[in-house]
């Protein structure tokens, strides 16, 4: 597995900086929460990362290599994205949107193979689907097409997987579950970095937490030194403490 790096990184929207000489390198093998406050830039950092946005100046690298040099179907292979909103109008079963996830990997024309399907079930399996596996998407709720999202995602079986605040319509037993899976999925080497603002389950799960403030790494590291009171106050202006303790038992 190889490392995911923004090398002074430069993004402008609308004749404004977003992000100035931003550097930051990503492990594999590690859950990393992309924290921050509402219009921090997680989102837009996200999709630098993930190649769908193009810095302004600067790079990304994965492997050493810039990835605006990799072909488009072999990227899609190497990353997986996952955004925040989910389509509005799909006229498909959850079983096909999640299939997609497979299509990098596919000839073109070429029917699923036996290795897709299992992948496939093994998604549907892991986002609690199978019950809505062949239910339209317009009948589904937020929660669940989240999950129909985050199961296409994991079954691309992508060493870099990039999820824009997976779990912000999910209910508590989901966002425990999805934690969880994407801990597994850390621990066996992928790269997983996700945006969130849940601050107490970050610190319950996250290998390392990155904190974004005013387009730049406020910190980056262990949970227990990075959400700290003093970051807390500093980044959302707010005085909190957590306790890891209290959430050992989750």
């Amino acid at each position: 597995m190889s490392t995911l790096c923004a090398q002074q990184l430069s993004f402008n929207h609308a004749q404004q900086a977003i992000f100035t000489q931003l550097n930051l390198c990503i492990q594999p093998g590690c859950l990393s929460l992309l924290l921050g406050e509402n219009g921090a830039g997680k989102s837009t950092l996200l999709k630098l990362l993930a190649g769908l946005l193009s810095p302004t100046q600067g790079q990304v690298q994965y492997g050493g290599e810039n990835i605006a040099d990799i072909s488009r179907k072999h990227w899609a292979r190497c990353c997986s994205f996952m955004s925040q909103h989910a389509p509005a109008h799909l006229d498909l079963s959850v079983y096909d949107i999640v299939s997609m996830g497979r299509y990098p990997h596919l000839s073109r024309f070429a029917p699923l193979s036996r290795k897709d399907k299992n992948l496939i079930a093994q998604a549907l399996e892991a986002t609690d689907l199978n019950p809505l596996a062949q239910r339209d998407w317009q009948q589904l709720s937020g929660g669940e097409q989240q999950r129909v999202m985050l199961a296409r995602s994991l079954c691309t079986q992508a060493p870099i997987l990039i999820l824009d605040e997976p779990n912000a319509s999910l209910d508590l037993r989901h966002r425990l579950s999805l934690l969880q899976h994407l801990k597994q999925l850390a621990n066996k080497g992928q790269t997983v970095i996700c945006s969130s603002h849940d601050l107490a389950l970050s610190q319950a799960y996250a290998d390392e937490i990155i904190l974004l403030h005013q387009g730049r790494i406020h910190a980056q590291g262990k949970p227990s030194a990075v959400l700290s009171a003093e970051h807390i106050q500093q980044v959302f202006a707010i005085d909190a403490t957590l306790y890891p303790q209290a959430l050992a038992q989750l």
